[in-house]
């Protein structure tokens, strides 16, 4: 088994395991697997395509979470999944790949990167340590739009994309297109700095952490959702 499918099943297994409400409802994967779990497909003038596809409901909605997986035992292999956004995101936008599970095209609503180090919240297998967001524990967006601890490496990779985003939109003249981020976990936002300093590799329940369009305002915010 090459080592990128071990990763894309060790993530679908804490999906499976950890996920809150059922709000992950299934996971596709982009060819025949081990697992014998269904498989999703992509058509159009560009067939790249990521890992996995997670059906999921959120806020009382059907969504699609495409996402590209990377073995994260080495750095550069995270680095290099900014194709995220470069290949998959621009080409969904421009209208050149469309989604497909069996015959039915689905929509895709989220782009986002995990390792098999999401679960334990971050990106990158080293060198990746816990900052604070906020020393006043009063912010009100802490833990709604940000975690409260991050991994710092991983927080410049999600800045890094979201910024090649914003200009992409801005200068495309884009208003309204699917979210981006990466895949982490609730442990940055149920404990303390000291607790995971103390007790690293703790594993937790799966977040969505990026950006995405908020219909009601008409703007773009950053977010956090439980899967």
């Amino acid at each position: 088994m090459r080592k990128e499918r071990a990763v894309e099943i060790k993530l679908r297994n804490w999906f499976k395991e950890k996920t809150d409400f059922n709000n992950i409802q299934e996971i596709y994967f982009n060819s025949t697997n081990e697992v014998n779990a269904p498989i999703f497909r992509v058509v159009g003038i560009a067939t790249e395509i990521p890992d996995l596809l997670l059906k999921c409901n959120l806020f009382g909605k059907k969504e699609y979470i495409a996402i590209e997986v990377k073995d994260a035992s080495q750095g550069g292999q995270v680095t290099s999944s900014c194709k995220i956004f470069e290949k998959y995101l621009k080409n969904y936008i421009n209208g050149e790949t469309k989604y497909f599970i069996n015959d039915e095209e689905v929509i895709i609503t989220r782009f986002a990167v995990a390792t098999q180090y999401s679960e334990i919240g971050k990106l990158y297998q080293s060198n990746d340590f816990i900052i604070e967001n906020e020393d006043n524990k009063d912010n009100p967006f802490l833990n709604k739009v940000i975690p409260k601890l991050e991994y710092n490496r991983t927080r410049q990779f999600l800045r890094q994309n979201i910024s090649f985003y914003a200009q992409y939109r801005k200068k495309n003249k884009i208003k309204k297109a699917p979210g981006l981020g990466i895949i982490v976990s609730d442990i940055l936002t149920t404990f303390e700095l000291k607790d995971l300093e103390v007790q690293e590799g703790m594993i937790g329940k799966p977040l969505f952490q990026g950006i995405n369009f908020n219909n009601s305002t008409g703007r773009w915010q950053q977010c956090l959702i439980n899967l």
